[in-house]
């Protein structure tokens, strides 16, 4: 999607508050938006973007030499946060990093490059993306606040999403979909 700057730190904002209202504690859990902490984390990504060649990129997500600047740099952004605590405290430290099946070729090659820098591999657990309300093809996404069940939104709003969901009407899942839906881990 083509998301203005301003759209996407909102959508960040937002998320930021659905993680709060899952139970992260605030004070143990930091939260950072790329955009917001560039400080921190640009010089870090630069040290990083020195040890990936291009050859590596436009191998692992198939980019052409129309792909532009930030498509190719934007892996070493996402490696950051994988070391970042290691930097701010003079030594290695164990990182975990959750996230989703489309952000894994990212940190498949932080797992190559952060050892050459001296940094530990991060460990990581990834999870599947949650069907959209109107069918099983997709992901679930705040792009679309309609095919999706926010927690911030009200019981009577996740009542009629949930059963326009289970509803066959208007070519959405039928309950026996629903039922079988497969859980992996």
């Amino acid at each position: 999607e083509n998301l203005d700057p301003e759209r996407t730190h909102s959508l960040a904002l937002d998320n930021t508050l659905d993680i709060v209202a899952l139970g992260f504690d605030p004070k143990l859990t930091e939260i950072m938006i790329d955009t917001d902490r560039s400080g921190l984390l640009y010089p870090q990504a630069v040290k990083i973007a020195k040890k990936i060649t291009f050859s590596t990129v436009k191998a692992t997500f198939g980019f052409d030499l129309s792909a532009n600047i930030g498509m190719i740099f934007y892996t070493s952004m996402q490696a950051v946060p994988a070391m970042i605590e290691s930097v701010r405290n003079g030594k290695n430290i164990p990182c975990l990093i959750p996230y989703g099946i489309d952000q894994d070729p990212h940190f498949r090659i932080a797992r190559d490059v952060l050892p050459r820098l001296g940094y530990l591999k991060p460990a990581s657990i990834m999870s599947i993306f949650i069907p959209p309300l109107s069918g099983i093809d997709g992901k679930m996404s705040s792009s679309d606040p309609n095919n999706a069940i926010f927690v911030t939104d009200s019981e009577a709003v996740v009542r009629k999403r949930s059963i326009n969901m289970l509803s066959p009407a208007e070519g959405h899942r039928s309950r026996s979909t629903a039922n079988s839906a497969e859980i992996r881990t």
